[in-house]
């Protein structure tokens, strides 16, 4: 930039004298200076400069013209300067020190003079930006002012009006605003930041007053951090700037990178690792399988005297195998002695071979009051001796007699549940489970088909009750606990809509529950200690009252229901499977009876899963209904839908069929039918065993019949035990024009007839109005027996004999 001297043409003597006025061919400015406060000088500096950098400078340096209180200046201007805008700076210096300044900006016209004004202010180190400017400041506005020698700072904080109490951002309003991010920080200038934090009375975020930075520090703009001060040379190296490492041990490719002004740890691209056995500088320490970096690993021998043994370092060859010297060393540092072959005999393992003192001459064994496999003193366990109850010493170690189970042995007649034993003995025969009819809410309710089922160990049964026969029941659920039944729950959603066909199914994630009121099926689930509602599985389908539905959960245990309904009146019932997934009911494929029509019917589907957790689903159907024609039919839900199954449409060949059950096999290569059919118009009906064998369905045992005089007869259940005996359950009119049922439970295997279960008898001595039993097998496959008689419920298990 060069610099060259400023011809001042006419330089007035004092403020108030003229100038001479200037030559039409001439080009300049007519500089006036005035003060805007009182100000001592004693020198003033005049500077004219372009945008190109070229700049003029003069000094004016008398006292009595720095300090006149207007000063005229007469610039005259070359004509490369003129059409061009200027900028004008006066300085104004006393003893050495710029203490005050002005400026401004002009264009000089060519051959004409123009007129610039400066105001000479104290050079001020400025609180704020610009005259005007605002800023919150605790609860208050402040705004930035020149003060009276013309510096800018700010004013006092005045609070806000109350129809705007929060101050944010530069302004007054209703409600106070966020003026930056928490915990993030701003350069002020240079030297000084903010931190947004909350600093006044309101929820907002303000931005602190000024905090400085060290003497040594700037503030670094990006993020408002105060960092070390490295211009002017005051830091051994400027960020950005790298050093390489000389490689050491296995470290190679370092380099240093500039850290706050100094070279900081060398950064490695092949960096260190664990100190290893190995002859080599693992950790980059100049130091070479240093014993404290490794853990050397334990001798072959640690029995005996060699407990502790461990392995030492060879360098380049790893760690060396151990040889009599590092044992003897070792025992030796125990007060020990380590022989290659044992003589001594001290009690010790001196050969380190598991055995103590087995010279012939040192020991003399004995298993006296020992428990069966203790040491018998010379290293060898005793092959007799006491053992825990249900347990025997066998070649040295207890073993249990019956069933193991955890960490005990189960006696003759236990089983092994949940690492638990559990007591299966009883007395033969059937036991009335309570001591009489289960009746929870008092001794003249009516009590009405009953539904088994297991939490855990303890038998559980929901059944519908009500004060009278002909009033609205309700749904309870009873635990059997210590020997008595204890209610477990009541339900009833809709008042005064009589519930019915309370049902149980066992989960993995809690008991499931479901029964018919109101038209609706409600369905619950016992899960973390208390009922939970899964909502109506039924939707808008009307279900059967007069037909069961069967409840259970699925392979990823969500609950699966098949109910028979109608969609609307005036339409015959149909199948229809929904499960409760992601907390709603999904139908699974729509309505499965594709040949229902007004005159036929479905009814009591029964639900399992087969061997892949496919749902398969079947119910008994008349179609038409008006040929009392029925049979079973099966579908198993693959591929998004409901497919045929083999063992399709099934039945005795008879009319009338009264009810069904059956019991499949997982991969339904077998299946067996237990139904109740009429061999022709006006006859009894009799019952039958239907083997399905992967081609067709053959009679197994029928028909039969309890009792001669019946007419109808109602199928229950059919169990299959673990020795394949089955358990059948039905009930029989006792006579064609009495309307009284007796409940009865057979047993059955192989092709043999039927044998009633008449030990312990627990059927009523009159009978009445019987339901079907409801059965199950508990753990010790005990047979559990449900059913009502006459408004009671009994509970009856039977134990083999």
């Amino acid at each position: 930039m060069s610099v060259r001297t400023l011809l001042l043409v006419a330089l007035c003597g004092n403020f108030s004298a003229g100038c001479s006025s200037a030559s039409d061919q001439r080009s300049g400015l007519h500089l006036t200076l005035q003060k805007a406060s009182p100000l001592t000088v004693d020198q003033l500096k005049l500077t004219i400069s372009r945008s190109d950098g070229e700049m003029l400078a003069r000094l004016v340096d008398t006292a009595t013209k720095a300090n006149a209180e207007q000063l005229r200046l007469l610039v005259w201007l070359a004509d490369s300067w003129t059409d061009t805008e200027l900028t004008v700076t006066v300085e104004g210096w006393q003893d050495g020190s710029l203490v005050a300044r002005a400026e401004n900006k002009a264009t000089a016209p060519q051959h004409a003079l123009t007129a610039v004004t400066l105001t000479l202010r104290l050079a001020c180190n400025d609180d704020c930006s610009a005259d005007g400017d605002r800023q919150c400041f605790t609860d208050g506005l402040r705004r930035c002012v020149r003060n009276a020698q013309g510096c800018l700072v700010w004013t006092s904080a005045t609070p806000c009006p109350d129809a705007t109490p929060f101050c944010s951002l530069g302004h007054c309003a209703a409600s106070c605003e966020n003026e930056c991010q928490a915990g993030t920080q701003r350069c002020n200038d240079e030297r000084s930041f903010s931190r947004c934090a909350q600093y006044d009375s309101d929820d907002c975020l303000d931005l602190s007053p000024p905090i400085s930075c060290g003497a040594d520090e700037r503030c670094r703009p990006s993020d408002g951090q105060c960092v070390l001060d490295c211009s002017d040379g005051k830091c051994a190296c400027q960020a950005g700037d790298t050093q390489p490492c000389a490689d050491v041990g296995r470290c190679s490719g370092g380099q240093r990178q500039c850290e706050a002004g100094t070279f900081g740890a060398c950064r490695w691209t092949v960096g260190p690792a664990v100190e290893s056995c190995n002859g080599a500088d693992d950790d980059c320490d100049t130091q070479i399988d240093e014993p404290s970096d490794l853990v050397a690993p334990n001798c072959d021998k640690q029995a005996g005297v060699c407990q502790g043994a461990v392995k030492r370092c060879g360098g380049a060859a790893g760690w060396l195998t151990c040889d009599a010297a590092v044992y003897a060393a070792t025992a030796k540092a125990a007060g020990l002695t380590y022989e290659a072959e044992e003589t001594l005999c001290d009690g010790k393992d001196n050969d380190c071979d598991g055995q103590t003192d087995e010279h012939a001459s040192c020991c003399k064994p004995s298993c006296v009051g020992k428990a069966c496999g203790q040491d018998d003193g010379c290293g060898n366990p005793c092959q007799t001796g006491s053992c825990p109850t249900n347990a025997s010493c066998q070649a040295g170690k207890c073993t249990c007699d019956f069933v193991a189970c955890g960490a005990s042995c189960c006696a003759a007649s236990d089983i092994c549940v949940a690492s638990q034993c559990e007591s299966c003995a009883g007395t033969a025969g059937w036991e009335l489970i309570g001591g009489g009819p289960l009746r929870l809410g008092g001794t003249n309710v009516w009590t009405s088909h009953p539904s088994l089922a297991l939490d855990g160990s303890n038998p559980v049964v929901a059944l519908t009750e009500a004060p009278t026969a002909t009033a609205e029941s309700v749904v309870k659920v009873a635990r059997m606990q210590n020997g008595k039944w204890t209610q477990w729950a009541a339900f009833d959603v809709v008042p005064n809509q009589g519930a019915s066909l309370a049902t149980l199914a066992a989960s993995g994630k809690g008991l499931l529950l479901a029964w018919i009121e109101d038209d609706k099926i409600y369905v619950r689930r016992h899960e973390n200690g208390s009922w939970k509602d899964l909502g109506v599985a039924s939707g808008n389908l009307h279900p059967s009252v007069a037909s069961r539905f069967d409840l259970r959960a699925d392979a990823n245990d969500n609950p699966l229901l098949a109910f028979s309904g109608r969609p609307g009146t005036g339409v015959e019932l149909n199948i229809y499977v929904v499960r409760h997934t992601n907390g709603t009911w999904q139908q699974l494929g729509g309505a499965l009876s594709a040949t229902t029509t007004a005159t036929s019917s479905a009814f009591s589907p029964l639900l399992t899963l087969d061997g892949s957790g496919n749902p398969v689903v079947a119910w008994r159907e008349a179609s038409p209904f008006a040929a009392d024609v029925n049979k079973v039919m099966i579908r198993v839900y693959k591929q998004n839908m409901w497919q045929s199954h083999a063992a399709d449409g099934a039945s005795a060949g008879g009319l009338h069929m009264n009810g069904y059950a059956w019991l499949p096999d997982p991969s339904f290569s077998s299946l067996l039918l237990f139904t109740s059919e009429m061999a022709s118009a006006g006859q009894r009906q009799q019952l039958h065993l239907l083997a399905w064998q992967g081609a067709s369905y053959k009679p197994l045992v029928g028909p039969f019949a309890n009792n001669s005089n019946g007419w109808h007869t109602f199928v229950g259940m059919v169990l299959q035990k673990k020795d394949g005996t089955r358990l059948l359950s039905w009930v029989e009119q006792e006579s064609k024009d009495d309307y009284r049922y007796t409940a009865h439970i057979y047993s059955q295997s192989g092709t043999a007839a039927p044998q009633r279960l008449a030990q312990g008898n627990p059927l009523p001595a009159t009978a009445g109005s019987s339901s079907t039993p409801r059965l199950m097998l508990d753990s010790c496959e005990r047979l559990w027996a449900a059913w009502h008689q006459d408004g009671a419920t009994y509970v009856w298990r039977y134990t083999w004999p």
